[in-house]
Order: C-alpha cells, then structure tokens, then sequence
C-alpha cells in the first residue's frame, strides 16, 4: 500500500493498482504528493485547483527514487557553531530549512527530506560565520554525507 498526498493533514492510502480518490474538499487550491510506504520513492509536489463547479479530474503522479543529504556542520577546531542552519536551495530560489538532528560536543548535524536524484545548492550560515554555498550530488537510494567547516568573518577595523 502506498500512502498517497496530503489533503489538508489527511493522508490518503491508495489501492493495490496504486489509484486513489478524494472526495469532498472544499474549492480551492491544495497541495498534492505521493510518497511509498518505505518512504523510498517519492513524487514531485503538485499544485490542484479544485473548481467551484465540475466534475472529478484525473491526475497522475510518478514515484522516482530519492536519495538524501546528511551536514555535518563544525568550527575549524572541532566545535558546533552558534546558531548554525543549513538551507536547501529550490530552482525558483526558494529556501528550505532542513531538520537539525543532533547537537553534539564538536558538530551539528542536519538531515534533508527526500531529494529526487541530480544536483542541488545547499548553503549553510550562522550569524557572524561566512556562509558557505554547497552543491552536492544528490543519488537515488543513497545518503550523501557532507563535512563543513565554518569561519568566523572578521571584521575590518578603519
């Protein structure tokens, strides 16, 4: 069984042929993916217009296998960084925070939701640290660890 979108915080489980139905929503826009039940395979986020008048609409959704990213997030003598987080860069230049996983005595980790396979921008700063602009190859089914150290800016006294 898949676990099929979300409509409003409701998941919608699909049938064995990998169909699905909602019925009743109000007209509006809502917010659709599709991800499996191991959480392996994912679809891309669609926008839905649900008319005023009409009937039902068909749409098609396709699982492609992601892969993941793990930051590992430190000062150059082995120390977390105050305030420190890392964003996902979309293609329309929208920011994504990822999930801090831990905290620990020489690092800060994070983790990225599902990410379909090929190239994404990635940037992590703190204030007072120079940020820094990652690119990482993201590959289906697998974990991508990245190890980054930050700097402190330096301020330049006149």
């Amino acid at each position: 069984m898949w676990k099929c979108g979300q409509w409003g915080k409701e998941r919608v489980p699909a049938e064995k042929d990998g169909t699905f139905e909602i019925s009743g929503a109000q007209p509006g826009k809502y917010s659709l993916f599709a991800m499996s039940s191991d959480q392996k395979r994912f679809s891309k986020k669609i926008e839905v217009l649900v008319p005023h008048v009409g009937g039902p609409k068909d749409i098609e959704l396709r699982l492609v296998e992601g892969g993941r990213v793990k930051f590992m997030v430190g000062t150059p003598d082995g120390k977390p960084v105050p305030g420190v987080n890392v964003f996902h860069l979309g293609d329309d230049g929208k920011r994504e925070e990822l999930f801090r996983k831990f905290t620990g005595a020489r690092r800060d980790t994070f983790a990225s939701w599902l990410l379909g396979p090929g190239k994404e921008k990635f940037v992590v700063e703190a204030v007072g640290w120079k940020a820094v602009e990652k690119t990482v190859e993201v590959k289906a089914g697998e974990l991508e660890e990245v190890e980054m150290e930050l700097h402190e800016e330096v301020a330049i006294k006149k």
